[in-house]
């Protein structure tokens, strides 16, 4: 039969297994196999795709509450592209930090890796809060900027398109509260435009106050370049003991995206600045450039120089009164460490019981900032075409004895109008030091203070001892100490060593 016949032969074909072997295995199936892989991977891969909204919205929490940020938002929709979220909040329910009405993400992938391409926020509302020491603070918020180890590089920005709509931050500070409105729109560094305004707004509590305060700032990105420039005004602030009124504040910055450089330049101007009795300031201008080159790893200047003019109609610092003051100071350094020179000038001073018709001081300063906190200057006053005031002029004439009819009355008549003489036009120069640290400060004068009179009299009050100062002035504690050696002589003044 044909069917026994097949079976025969097909037998006849089979490898003969000898007795006592045991018979082969048929080999790995690899194309099952793979097959089952592939399914497998497909079915993990349509799991995972099926759960992504759980799972972002679940590791997206968890990064948040790591970071302690409390927050809630919903997603509405996430694929390969991006998401769209709603509701979102950041903070606590009862008095968030930030919410969200809807917001819009959109990524590129280079590779494997994405990176942010868009972000579209629609309706965000900000809460900001400022303490009596000036600290700004945005709540948990603040959390999202530090955390996750060292730096590795310094930080940019991306090249994105930014949309924000209906904008909206409140300041709550010591004065009250301050409401502003921001908006932005186009792609960084290409034509990017971002505003924010604070409408005219009063407000007051005890001790600080501001009156019909404004603010208008604008931030451009073109090519490769930030620029930001603000104008702000008061007519009055009121901050613990200090009072300002007619305040205009400038401010031009500029900036590549990767930060890698920064300038700025202030200009401050008030009709009135005063703190406390100690300062009190008319028709103060102030202007202040900068530039930095930033550190590689962190968002910190490397190296810096700074550059500050500025002036006054009338200053009176410690009941003595400059007019006309004009002040310059330039500085560098690197980090939190400088060095610097500066000088003041003015057409006149009066205060001290004497009044210059050429007052000038100048000098020199560093600091760190780093580790310990000091600070070390010297400084070198002039106060030329001096005069001592009335009163002070009375007090010498009658410091001299009433005695014309004994012998030494022509030596005393003598010394009496020289020094009368000599208080009416001179010269005095001062060598000034000051240390500063954490626990406090000393100015220092160690080195002789002289006043030369136009008529030739000549006054020098030096240290009395060659290790201890003539004087030493600490603050806060404000106690004066010091020993000094007085001599007087020339212009028919008596010789005299005190």
């Amino acid at each position: 039969m044909p069917h026994r016949s097949n079976q025969v032969v097909s037998s006849q074909d089979r490898p003969r297994v000898e007795a006592g072997e045991k018979p082969r295995s048929p080999g790995p199936n690899w194309g099952v196999r793979a097959g089952g892989l592939a399914g497998s991977l497909a079915l993990l891969a349509l799991a995972l795709w099926f759960f992504r909204i759980p799972l972002a919205d679940g590791l997206m929490r968890a990064e948040l509450n790591h970071r302690g940020v409390d927050a809630d938002f919903r997603i509405v929709k996430l694929d390969l592209d991006g998401a769209d979220l709603a509701a979102i909040r950041l903070g606590p329910a009862e008095n968030p930090d930030v919410t969200v009405r809807a917001g819009i993400v959109r990524w590129a992938w280079h590779g494997l890796s994405p990176e942010l391409s868009l972000l579209h926020l629609a309706g965000p509302r900000l809460r900001l809060r400022l303490d009596q020491g000036g600290r700004l603070s945005a709540g948990q918020t603040g959390n999202l900027l530090s955390g996750g180890g060292p730096a590795t590089r310094r930080p940019s920005v991306p090249r994105l398109q930014l949309t924000i709509e209906d904008g909206q931050a409140l300041l709550d500070g010591p004065f009250g509260p301050i409401a502003a409105s921001f908006r932005s729109h186009g792609e960084l560094g290409r034509d990017f435009e971002a505003s924010a305004e604070i409408q005219p707004t009063s407000g007051a509590r005890p001790g600080y106050a501001v009156a019909n305060a404004r603010a208008v700032a604008r931030l451009r990105s073109n090519g490769d370049a930030l620029a930001l420039h603000l104008d702000a005004a008061a007519d009055g602030v009121v901050w613990a003991a200090v009072r300002g009124a007619g305040v205009n504040l400038s401010v031009d910055a500029h900036a590549p995206l990767n930060l890698g450089r920064a300038a700025a330049e202030f200009t401050w101007r008030e009709a009135e600045f005063r703190s406390g009795d100690a300062f009190i300031g008319q028709a103060f201008t102030a202007t202040v450039t900068a530039d930095a080159a930033m550190k590689n790893d962190a968002l910190a200047p490397a190296q810096w120089r700074a550059a500050a003019r500025g002036g006054a109609g009338s200053a009176v610092i410690a009941g003595a009164r400059l007019t006309q003051a004009a002040m310059t100071l330039d500085a560098n350094g690197g980090g939190a460490d400088g060095r610097g020179q500066w000088r003041i000038g003015a057409e006149r001073f009066a205060g001290l019981s004497l009044i210059s018709d050429s007052p000038s001081a100048e000098g020199s300063f560093s600091f760190e900032l780093t580790g310990d906190e000091t600070a070390h200057g010297e400084a070198h006053l002039v106060l030329a075409r001096s005069a001592l005031d009335a009163e002070a002029r009375g007090k010498l004439h009658a410091a001299f004895p009433d005695v014309a009819s004994a012998p030494i009355g022509p030596t005393f008549a003598q010394a009496q109008r020289a020094l009368d003489a000599a208080a009416r036009g001179f010269d005095l120069t001062a060598p000034i030091t000051f240390d500063a640290g954490e626990d406090g400060g000393h100015v220092i004068v160690n080195a002789p203070i002289e006043a030369h009179a136009a008529n030739g009299v000549r006054l020098r009050l030096s240290p009395l001892r060659t290790d201890a100062p003539a004087f030493v002035l600490q603050w806060p504690q404000s106690s004066l100490g010091g020993a000094v050696d007085i001599e007087l002589s020339g212009g028919g003044a008596p010789r005299a060593s005190l």
